[in-house]
Protein backbone atom coordinates (compact mmCIF):
# COMPACT_ATOMS: atom_id res chain seq x y z
CA UNK A 1 0.00 0.00 0.00
CA UNK A 2 1.31 3.41 -0.83
CA UNK A 3 2.54 5.25 2.27
CA UNK A 4 2.70 1.95 4.36
CA UNK A 5 3.69 2.58 7.50
CA UNK A 6 4.45 1.12 11.42
CA UNK A 7 2.61 3.69 13.83
CA UNK A 8 3.81 2.49 17.80
CA UNK A 9 2.34 4.82 20.21
CA UNK A 10 5.68 4.48 21.81
CA UNK A 11 7.53 7.05 19.65
CA UNK A 12 5.66 7.88 16.77
CA UNK A 13 3.19 10.89 16.26
CA UNK A 14 0.90 12.19 13.72
CA UNK A 15 1.73 15.55 14.78
CA UNK A 16 5.27 15.09 12.75
CA UNK A 17 4.70 18.74 10.66
CA UNK A 18 4.68 20.28 13.96
CA UNK A 19 7.70 19.01 14.63
CA UNK A 20 6.36 17.25 17.94
CA UNK A 21 6.95 13.16 17.91
CA UNK A 22 6.11 12.22 21.54
CA UNK A 23 3.68 9.64 20.66
CA UNK A 24 0.07 9.78 21.66
CA UNK A 25 -0.54 10.60 25.27
CA UNK A 26 -2.11 8.38 27.75
CA UNK A 27 -5.30 9.00 29.68
CA UNK A 28 -6.46 7.50 32.75
CA UNK A 29 -9.41 7.99 35.37
CA UNK A 30 -13.13 7.42 35.26
CA UNK A 31 -14.16 10.89 33.19
CA UNK A 32 -12.59 11.29 29.46
CA UNK A 33 -12.93 13.84 26.77
CA UNK A 34 -12.21 13.39 23.66
CA UNK A 35 -12.55 15.78 20.26
CA UNK A 36 -12.30 14.55 16.57
CA UNK A 37 -10.92 17.03 13.94
CA UNK A 38 -8.95 16.89 11.29
CA UNK A 39 -5.34 16.82 11.38
CA UNK A 40 -2.50 17.31 9.28
CA UNK A 41 -0.58 14.46 8.72
CA UNK A 42 2.84 13.88 7.20
CA UNK A 43 3.81 10.14 7.35
CA UNK A 44 5.26 10.03 3.70
CA UNK A 45 7.20 12.97 2.94
CA UNK A 46 3.36 14.66 1.79
CA UNK A 47 1.31 16.93 4.01
CA UNK A 48 -1.89 15.05 4.26
CA UNK A 49 -5.47 15.67 6.37
CA UNK A 50 -5.72 12.97 8.98
CA UNK A 51 -8.39 12.54 11.19
CA UNK A 52 -7.14 12.53 14.62
CA UNK A 53 -8.69 12.17 18.41
CA UNK A 54 -7.49 15.23 20.51
CA UNK A 55 -5.04 15.90 18.11
CA UNK A 56 -3.16 12.76 18.12
CA UNK A 57 -2.54 9.55 15.62
CA UNK A 58 -3.20 7.08 17.18
CA UNK A 59 -5.60 8.30 19.15
CA UNK A 60 -4.68 8.52 23.53
CA UNK A 61 -4.43 5.42 25.03
CA UNK A 62 -7.37 4.73 27.71
CA UNK A 63 -6.54 3.27 30.78
CA UNK A 64 -9.74 2.06 32.98
CA UNK A 65 -10.00 -0.05 35.80
CA UNK A 66 -11.87 -3.17 36.07
CA UNK A 67 -15.49 -2.72 38.15
CA UNK A 68 -15.47 1.32 37.29
CA UNK A 69 -17.90 3.14 35.53
CA UNK A 70 -16.31 5.62 32.92
CA UNK A 71 -17.91 8.76 31.18
CA UNK A 72 -16.74 9.17 27.62
CA UNK A 73 -17.39 12.75 25.99
CA UNK A 74 -16.78 12.72 22.29
CA UNK A 75 -17.38 15.76 20.51
CA UNK A 76 -17.29 15.91 16.51
CA UNK A 77 -15.38 19.24 14.85
CA UNK A 78 -15.56 16.69 11.87
CA UNK A 79 -18.04 18.05 8.34
CA UNK A 80 -19.46 14.33 8.89
CA UNK A 81 -20.64 12.16 11.01
CA UNK A 82 -18.53 10.24 13.39
CA UNK A 83 -18.88 7.29 15.87
CA UNK A 84 -16.45 5.45 18.33
CA UNK A 85 -16.79 1.51 18.82
CA UNK A 86 -15.53 -0.03 21.97
CA UNK A 87 -13.45 -3.12 20.24
CA UNK A 88 -13.89 -6.34 22.56
CA UNK A 89 -15.40 -4.45 25.80
CA UNK A 90 -18.71 -6.00 27.15
CA UNK A 91 -21.46 -3.08 27.57
CA UNK A 92 -25.11 -2.43 26.87
CA UNK A 93 -25.71 -2.04 22.72
CA UNK A 94 -26.80 1.20 23.12
CA UNK A 95 -23.19 2.20 23.74
CA UNK A 96 -21.45 -0.24 21.34
CA UNK A 97 -20.91 3.19 18.84
CA UNK A 98 -22.01 1.32 15.44
CA UNK A 99 -24.44 3.96 13.72
CA UNK A 100 -27.67 2.14 12.30
CA UNK A 101 -27.43 -0.56 15.04
CA UNK A 102 -27.12 0.94 18.37
CA UNK A 103 -27.11 4.41 17.83
CA UNK A 104 -27.13 7.25 14.82
CA UNK A 105 -23.71 8.54 14.89
CA UNK A 106 -22.65 11.24 15.98
CA UNK A 107 -23.52 14.69 13.86
CA UNK A 108 -21.35 17.31 13.18
CA UNK A 109 -20.62 20.11 16.06
CA UNK A 110 -22.20 17.24 18.57
CA UNK A 111 -21.30 15.34 21.57
CA UNK A 112 -22.00 12.06 22.70
CA UNK A 113 -21.85 10.45 25.81
CA UNK A 114 -20.69 7.46 26.43
CA UNK A 115 -20.91 5.81 29.84
CA UNK A 116 -20.75 2.11 30.84
CA UNK A 117 -19.31 0.08 33.51
CA UNK A 118 -16.55 -1.99 32.65
CA UNK A 119 -16.84 -5.81 33.64
CA UNK A 120 -13.03 -7.30 32.16
CA UNK A 121 -9.80 -6.41 32.15
CA UNK A 122 -7.16 -6.85 29.55
CA UNK A 123 -5.54 -4.92 25.95
CA UNK A 124 -8.27 -4.01 23.70
CA UNK A 125 -8.73 -0.67 20.92
CA UNK A 126 -11.16 1.57 19.66
CA UNK A 127 -11.70 3.02 17.06
CA UNK A 128 -14.84 5.08 14.31
CA UNK A 129 -17.26 2.95 12.88
CA UNK A 130 -18.54 5.63 10.91
CA UNK A 131 -17.20 5.37 6.34
CA UNK A 132 -13.48 4.84 6.35
CA UNK A 133 -12.38 7.24 9.54
CA UNK A 134 -10.23 4.33 10.85
CA UNK A 135 -8.33 4.16 7.74
CA UNK A 136 -7.40 7.91 8.48
CA UNK A 137 -6.13 7.74 12.20
CA UNK A 138 -9.32 7.36 14.73
CA UNK A 139 -8.29 4.25 16.39
CA UNK A 140 -6.92 3.86 19.97
CA UNK A 141 -5.81 1.45 22.80
CA UNK A 142 -7.43 0.72 25.72
CA UNK A 143 -5.95 -0.97 28.42
CA UNK A 144 -8.29 -2.09 31.58
CA UNK A 145 -6.43 -2.62 34.88
CA UNK A 146 -7.94 -6.13 36.88
CA UNK A 147 -9.58 -5.23 39.87
CA UNK A 148 -7.65 -7.65 41.87
CA UNK A 149 -3.65 -7.63 42.15
CA UNK A 150 -2.20 -8.20 38.15
CA UNK A 151 -0.92 -11.74 37.86
CA UNK A 152 1.61 -10.20 35.60
CA UNK A 153 4.62 -8.29 37.26
CA UNK A 154 6.39 -5.57 34.89
CA UNK A 155 8.89 -2.46 35.47
CA UNK A 156 7.18 -0.60 32.90
CA UNK A 157 3.83 -1.34 30.46
CA UNK A 158 4.46 -0.51 26.37
CA UNK A 159 1.99 -0.28 24.22
CA UNK A 160 3.01 -1.12 20.28
CA UNK A 161 0.07 0.00 17.63
CA UNK A 162 0.23 -1.21 14.51
CA UNK A 163 -1.27 0.19 11.59
CA UNK A 164 -0.81 1.67 8.14
CA UNK A 165 -1.37 4.95 6.04
CA UNK A 166 -2.03 5.75 3.15
CA UNK A 167 -1.77 8.96 1.19
CA UNK A 168 -4.46 7.84 -1.62
CA UNK A 169 -8.18 8.65 -1.45
CA UNK A 170 -9.18 5.41 1.03
CA UNK A 171 -12.55 4.90 -0.45
CA UNK A 172 -9.94 4.14 -4.00
CA UNK A 173 -7.70 2.08 -1.90
CA UNK A 174 -10.70 0.05 -0.39
CA UNK A 175 -12.49 -0.61 -4.23
CA UNK A 176 -8.89 -1.81 -5.60
CA UNK A 177 -8.39 -3.93 -2.99
CA UNK A 178 -9.35 -7.55 -4.77
CA UNK A 179 -7.56 -6.22 -8.41
CA UNK A 180 -4.45 -5.00 -6.70
CA UNK A 181 -2.32 -8.13 -5.49
CA UNK A 182 0.31 -5.36 -4.12
CA UNK A 183 -1.63 -3.84 -1.99
CA UNK A 184 -0.50 -5.16 1.91
CA UNK A 185 0.37 -4.10 5.17
CA UNK A 186 3.85 -3.75 6.07
CA UNK A 187 5.40 -2.85 9.46
CA UNK A 188 8.59 -1.67 10.16
CA UNK A 189 9.50 -2.78 13.78
CA UNK A 190 13.05 -0.93 13.22
CA UNK A 191 14.72 -0.09 16.66
CA UNK A 192 11.94 -1.77 18.31
CA UNK A 193 14.47 -3.45 21.24
CA UNK A 194 16.28 -0.47 21.43
CA UNK A 195 13.22 1.63 22.15
CA UNK A 196 11.71 -0.72 24.63
CA UNK A 197 14.78 -1.43 26.61
CA UNK A 198 15.57 2.32 27.40
CA UNK A 199 16.16 3.66 29.94
CA UNK A 200 18.70 0.36 31.31
CA UNK A 201 17.14 0.91 35.13
CA UNK A 202 14.83 -1.85 34.38
CA UNK A 203 14.48 -5.19 32.97
CA UNK A 204 11.12 -6.25 32.48
CA UNK A 205 8.47 -4.89 30.36
CA UNK A 206 5.19 -6.15 29.14
CA UNK A 207 4.54 -5.59 25.50
CA UNK A 208 0.84 -5.19 24.36
CA UNK A 209 0.60 -5.56 20.13
CA UNK A 210 -1.83 -5.29 18.02
CA UNK A 211 -2.97 -4.41 14.65
CA UNK A 212 -5.93 -2.06 13.80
Amino acid sequence: MAGSTFAAQQFASAAEVSGSSNGAQELGGTVFNLVREELPVNFTGKIRMGLAINGSIPAPTLRWREGDEVTIDVTNKLSERTSVHWHGILLPYQMDGVPAISFNGIAPGETFQYRFKVRQSGTYWYHSHSGLQEIRGMYGAIIVEPREEDVISADRDHVILLSEWTDEDPMYVFSRLKTLGHLSAVYNLFNLGRHLMSPENYRYFRLRAFAS
